[in-house]
């Protein structure tokens, strides 16, 4: 059977529209209600992992702080420890927990040695947001290596003149320091590239009259990081036991050495026996020359092409007869990015000697770390029977115990002697020659601590508050 129903009214087709509209539009607000809490609670998320970022870097710097306080840099082979405090709770914002990763290879016996750590933090806000960041860092004792020019003490008034340029740090525990500006000396002074500090009140101009003044006006010289006097003062070494008697090769009496470019050396001693022998640089990198007797005393001669880190230590004097290079650098390129280093250490002075007596050489190029206990690191051999040979280029740093002119002037010309171009290699305050002496100057910071690398991880929770999990970025 067929039934029939009347048409609807316009009221009623009024009725099923609005009801239709209203259900379209409470689809549409729920719709918006729930993308706004979506976007509120990534909001949320957001902002509580940032916070739990700020709080895992805050305790980062702690633990960086806290490794920069101690005496020396901790050499614990492998594990880990916490620093103190170990935790810390930020009021209404969360709390950081720190700890400090050792590398396996830290070793407490090699003074020069370069230490590894990861410092690692945790930071979690109240949401039970977490967040961890880690940096990787080096630490290394202050050694000689890390100045450009160091002198304990002077026999005369050092004059630097426009012909020295030196980058890098420089101090003095002597009070004979010498700026020469006037019209006898040269017009601009000398150049210092880094920090100069000096354990006296010891800066003096020396006036046209050659008489030293204290003032030191603008011109005078050039400091690129300024100047402080009256630090303490550092001691020096005046015992290179410990480094003579690092494991090595241990040689006696008047030697020769002639570094090769293959990594090997050509050695010669009447006391061993060699004669232009060649002898594999040791493992440890370090070289002894010993007094045989006291006529046959530790001197070295050297020159030659290094390949491979070492230190060479002498008893007595050491005499450089020829250039000083790395293997893996194009002279007279500064070996900023050379795998080799060279550290050059005397009980007594150490000379620059002519390679064939009475003749001149020219420039000399140096590269090294010139450390003399007793003596000066860097002298002139005979030099007031000398001409003008040229500039000895070093790229590296000096220390001595006193400081010795390498250059004679008369009446506004040079005379006699070598100029001075000094680069400091930057690689030195971190990365020294093997064993090499380390420096202590009082109060101050007795090592180096540099950051190599940093990330950090942050861990958000789901978006719907079922705990932490929605991922990582790195």
């Amino acid at each position: 059977m067929f039934v029939s129903y009347p048409p609807l009214s316009r009221r009623g087709m009024a009725l099923i529209l609005s009801v239709l509209t209203l259900l379209v539009l409470g689809l549409l607000a729920a719709g918006f209600v729930t993308t706004s809490m979506v976007e509120l609670s990534i909001a949320t998320n957001e902002m509580e992992s940032r916070r739990a970022l700020q709080l895992a870097k805050g305790g980062l710097a702690a633990a960086y702080q806290w490794m920069t306080d101690l005496p020396d840099p901790p050499c614990q082979g492998g594990g880990s420890t916490q620093p103190t405090p170990t935790s810390h709770d930020v009021s209404g914002i969360g709390r950081y927990d720190a700890w400090i990763d050792f590398d396996s290879q830290n070793s407490c016996l090699d003074s020069s040695s370069v230490w590894r750590y990861v410092l690692r933090s945790v930071g979690t806000t109240p949401a039970a947001v977490a967040s961890e960041v880690h940096v990787g860092v080096t630490a290394s004792r202050n050694t000689f290596a890390g100045y450009s020019w160091w002198w304990q003490t002077s026999d005369q008034g050092i004059w630097w003149t426009d012909w020295d340029r030196v980058d890098g740090r420089v101090h003095a525990n002597d009070a004979d320091v010498y700026l020469a500006d006037d019209p006898i000396h040269q017009a601009n002074g000398a150049y210092f590239g880094q920090k100069v500090t000096l354990a006296g009140e010891c800066l003096f101009q020396l006036t046209g009259d050659g008489n030293p003044s204290p003032n030191i006006p603008e011109g005078y010289a050039t400091f690129v990081a300024g100047y402080e006097t009256g630090v303490p003062p550092c001691g020096f070494p005046p015992d290179l036991g410990p480094t003579l008697s690092a494991s090595g090769l241990t040689l006696r009496g008047e030697t020769t050495i002639v570094l090769q470019a293959d990594g090997t050396l050509r050695v010669t001693n009447a006391y061993a026996g060699f004669v232009d022998s060649v002898l594999p640089l040791p493992p440890s990198g370090v070289i002894s020359v010993q007094h045989a007797s006291l006529i046959n005393r530790g001197n070295l001669r050297i020159q030659g092409t290094l390949r491979g880190r070492a230190t060479i230590v002498a008893a007595g004097a050491v005499r450089i007869v020829g250039d000083l290079l790395y293997h893996d650098v194009s002279s007279p390129m500064p070996p900023v990015q050379s795998a080799y280093m060279l550290g050059l250490i005397a009980q007594n002075d150490i000379l620059i000697t002519n390679v064939v007596q009475g003749a001149a050489d020219g420039d000399r190029c140096i590269y090294g770390f010139l450390l003399s206990s007793v003596g000066s690191a860097l002298k002139v051999d005979s030099l007031a029977a000398r001409g003008y040979e040229g500039v000895l280029v070093v790229h590296g740093g000096i220390a001595g115990n006193s400081l010795a002119p390498t250059l004679r002037t008369s009446q506004g010309q040079i005379v006699g002697g070598f100029g001075t171009d000094v680069t400091y290699d930057q690689r030195g305050l971190m990365t020294p020659p093997p064993y090499y002496p380390v420096v202590d100057c009082g109060d101050q910071q007795r090592w180096n601590i540099a950051k190599v690398d940093s990330s950090w991880t942050e861990v958000f929770p789901a978006i719907d508050g079922g705990g932490n999990g929605g991922g990582e970025r790195d």
